[in-house]
């Protein structure tokens, strides 16, 4: 079994990601037409791996004994890419890639297969180590790896095929896979990211962002994140574009109780992000990555995890930090803070239209209706008033040249939360969409954020892709191009706003392609799973969004994006800014 093993790490670079509590899943990744697919096997399915030479491609496979089923798996551990019903595998032979695979140096007849012959990588020894205790879950296949052994020791080494061009996969139940190596560009132990498995009650789908369904959500955080047994949560749609124009699904989760998920702050809610048309999975969080190093208070985090509903697997999500005052986020007393949301989708229900920029304000937090009930004489609609009245006192700072603007908006927040969106092209200030602002209580001054929202940024930018890095932020004719531009024009903050842009260039840009290396490693595995879950295509309306099928050239495409932005912004005389 030992050479067995030294060949296939000469053929097709086996990976091994152990954590904690050790592998739970094996990840083949298959080089098909120029794209990587991936499979992903739990361990605890599966019987023995084997590598097998120069097996003909239409050579049958033994039928299982006894006859098992696809149910014969749990559902939440089967994947969706193992056909129990075709023999080898299903794309034609004469699409498979031809590759040159490299002779291999045999051991001596008079080595007997010790681990000294195997080689002085450390790599060998460990994932021989991993082999046995993948076959030890087996049963009967650590002693057959010991005949094996000595096998080895008698055959002479001319006997032993020179390659192996066949990978073998046979689970607990009996029935056995095949994939021709020549498809297969690595093999990966484990995963780094966590798995959320949401069972909703009587199976039913989630079919509105309005109404709640009761589901229990339990957490595999696989040695990464400590485990969550089952737990009763509601769980509903959320998003607006994101809900209703693309099939992969974004959630709200709400608990009785505050929890702690993924070792995030103790909550009530919590979202699940499904960055549809995000190709990297990276975007909110190298926002949010720029947020934090600039130290904005309450930014949000990206724990990126695999989903799965009823027992479907759903892809790859982040899940992160409701939006609003609560603990987990904007952390004030809501008695005293107010929190808005400006958005042109003006869907909560306590909201006006400002007066000189008309922008669409929203109350995101806290609920009005709650805390007039605590108040004598006050009601929801009152306190809409005082609060609007008090938002509109600032827009009149803003318009009004007389007024010393910085007396009721604070511009250090302003400037951090302006470059965010910058550097990443998010040009949805513009309109604005999901912009946040929240005051402390009635005699501070508001703070913009937190950052959120950028799926729509960076290198997708008119519904695709775009090497396009050369945008500026307000130039159009808009409600938040004029909000914004009140406050950028002026000499003041553009004194101010570069020399914080030379901070982010000496404390924060020197590392963030780095972050960005480590979060999309992180989630490569994650990444390609989903990329088969949704292959390219999206929808009538964008019809060319790109999948995570392609992840390793959309990560290098939005790292080579980011460096030439961040080079012209630093060029262009207003950094980018109009």
């Amino acid at each position: 079994m030992r050479k067995l093993i030294y060949l296939v790490f000469a053929t097709i670079a086996l990976s091994l990601f152990a954590t904690g509590v050790g592998p739970t899943h094996l990840n083949i990744f298959r080089n098909f037409g120029g794209l990587l697919q991936a499979i992903s096997l739990p361990l605890d399915s599966l019987d023995a791996i084997r590598f097998s030479p120069n097996i003909p491609e239409d050579t049958p496979l033994p039928d299982p004994d006894p006859p098992v089923g696809p149910d014969t798996i749990p559902h939440d551990t089967i994947p969706p890419w193992w056909n129990p019903d075709i023999p080898g595998d299903s794309i034609p032979g004469d699409s498979i890639p031809d590759i040159d695979i490299p002779d291999i140096d045999l051991p001596d007849e008079g080595d007997n297969g010790d681990d000294s012959n195997i080689g002085d990588d450390e790599d060998h020894g460990q994932n021989d180590g991993d082999s046995d205790q993948g076959d030890d879950e087996g049963g009967d296949d650590s002693d057959d790896d010991s005949d094996d052994s000595g096998d080895d020791q008698e055959e002479p080494a001319d006997t032993i095929p020179p390659s192996y061009d066949s990978i073998y996969v046979s689970s607990v139940q009996g029935r056995m896979k095949v994939w021709p190596i020549a498809q297969v560009d690595s093999t990966v132990f484990g995963t780094n990211v966590p798995t959320i498995f949401i069972d909703v009650e009587d199976g039913a789908e989630i079919t509105s962002k309005v109404d709640y369904r009761n589901a229990t959500l339990r957490i595999n955080g696989y040695g990464h994140y400590d485990d969550v047994a089952p737990t009763a949560v509601s769980i509903r749609g959320r998003g607006n574009s994101t809900w209703y124009d693309f099939p992969k699904k974004p959630y709200r989760l709400k608990f009785s109780k505050k929890i702690s998920l993924c070792g995030l702050t103790k909550a009530k809610s919590y979202c699940l992000i499904a960055n549809y048309i995000d190709c990297t999975l990276a975007r909110n969080a190298i926002a949010f990555y720029i947020a934090q190093q600039l130290e904005m208070p309450y930014t949000n985090h990206s724990i990126p995890v695999n989903l799965v509903v009823n027992g479907e697997p759903c892809g790859a999500y982040m899940l992160t930090e409701k939006t609003g005052i609560n603990a987990g986020s904007v952390d004030l007393d809501e008695t005293q803070a107010i929190m808005w949301e400006i958005d042109p989708n003006y869907d909560e229900d306590y909201k006006f239209y400002s007066e000189r920029f008309e922008l669409p304000v929203m109350v995101k937090d806290p609920d009005l209706a709650e805390i007039a009930e605590g108040m004598d004489s006050v009601t929801p609609d009152s306190l809409l008033r005082y609060w609007q009245a008090d938002f509109q006192r600032m827009e009149n700072a803003l318009a009004t040249d007389s007024i010393n603007t910085w007396d009721y908006i604070d511009m250090a927040s302003v400037i951090d939360y302006v470059l965010v969106y910058t550097v990443c092209a998010n040009l949805e200030l513009q309109y604005p969409k999901s912009m946040f602002l929240y005051k402390e209580h009635v005699d501070s001054l508001y703070k913009m954020g937190p950052v959120w929202d950028f799926d729509w940024a960076f290198t997708f930018y008119n519904g695709q892709e775009s090497s396009i890095y050369t945008r500026r932020m307000f130039v159009y004719d808009a409600p938040g191009s004029d909000f914004f531009e009140a406050m950028v024009k002026t000499d003041e903050f553009m004194e101010a706003y570069k020399a914080r842009w030379r901070t982010f260039l000496s404390k924060v840009w020197p590392n963030l392609l780095t972050y960005l290396d480590q979060y999309t490693a992180l989630t490569r595995v994650s990444a390609l799973e989903n990329g088969e879950l949704w292959p390219k295509g999206g929808t009538p309306a964008f019809p060319n969004i790109a999948s995570t099928a392609t992840f390793d050239s959309n990560v290098l495409a939005l790292r080579t994006w980011l460096s030439r932005r961040v080079a012209w912004l630093n060029s262009h005389s207003h950094l980018g800014l109009y």
